[in-house]
């Protein structure tokens, strides 16, 4: 017994396979559980081309650049740009420290300067006639343009007034041929209840036959006489 409690017990053994020796591969890992169809697969694949692709063309280095066709300037812009810079005589009115210049007051001649002004002063004084002049000339015309509308407008109104008279005559000459026309409908019923009524009578009362148009015999009588009284008037 004092050899059995002696002897150390040893531990149990350990397995001797590890997590790598399992018999399991990628094919099996990455094969579907329940059985899935390809089209997964397909598309997981088509995305990762895509994704390819687009980092392809950022990649893309450009070596040289076709030629673009760039308009001409302006020549109006070319004299803009070689007009030479300058600057106003008293650089204190720029607003620029550094530009400041305490003396020139005492480098200015003031006969010059004087001259200059009163050179202005005239310059302004024409322009302001020369302004002027149009001016009036302007208010005149606009009198006159005036005067000749209201005169236009006035005879217009006249017109208008005339033309309105014209238009209620005109009105009562279509009243007149409506009355006429149902004058002339009347007669014509008239006309065959007054021959029944001259047909009823005996011969002895009965009328000549009633007619609305002239006689050609009296007509042709009633030329005859104007055309010897116009002979005769003219003689």
């Amino acid at each position: 017994m004092g050899s059995d409690q002696s002897t150390p017990i040893s531990p149990p053994e350990q397995k001797k396979g590890s997590e790598d020796d399992v018999p399991y591969t990628s094919f099996s890992v990455n094969r579907p559980v329940d059985g899935e169809s390809d089209s997964t697969a397909k598309f997981v694949s088509k995305a990762q081309e895509q994704a390819k692709h687009k980092a392809s063309m950022k990649d893309i280095v450009v070596v040289a650049e076709g030629q673009h066709s760039y308009q001409s300037t302006d020549p109006e812009l070319i004299k803009i740009q070689e007009i030479p810079t300058f600057l106003p005589i008293m650089r204190g009115s720029l607003n620029i420290p550094n530009m400041r210049d305490p003396d020139v007051l005492d480098k200015l001649d003031s006969k010059e300067v004087l001259k200059m002004c009163l050179r202005y002063q005239e310059h302004m004084k024409q322009c302001a006639e020369a302004v002027a002049f149009d001016q009036n000339s302007l208010t005149n015309r606009t009198k006159e343009m005036d005067f000749a509308i209201a005169a236009l407008t006035n005879m217009m109104t006249d017109h208008q007034k005339k033309y309105a008279k014209y238009a209620e005559q005109i009105m009562k000459i279509n009243e007149m041929s409506q009355t006429l026309k149902r004058c002339q409908m009347a007669v014509d019923q008239l006309l065959p209840l007054m021959d029944r009524l001259n047909s009823v009578l005996p011969e002895e009362q009965r009328l000549e036959p009633f007619s609305m148009r002239p006689d050609r015999s009296t007509t042709d009588e009633q030329a005859s006489s104007s055309r010897h009284s116009s002979v005769s008037s003219v003689h």
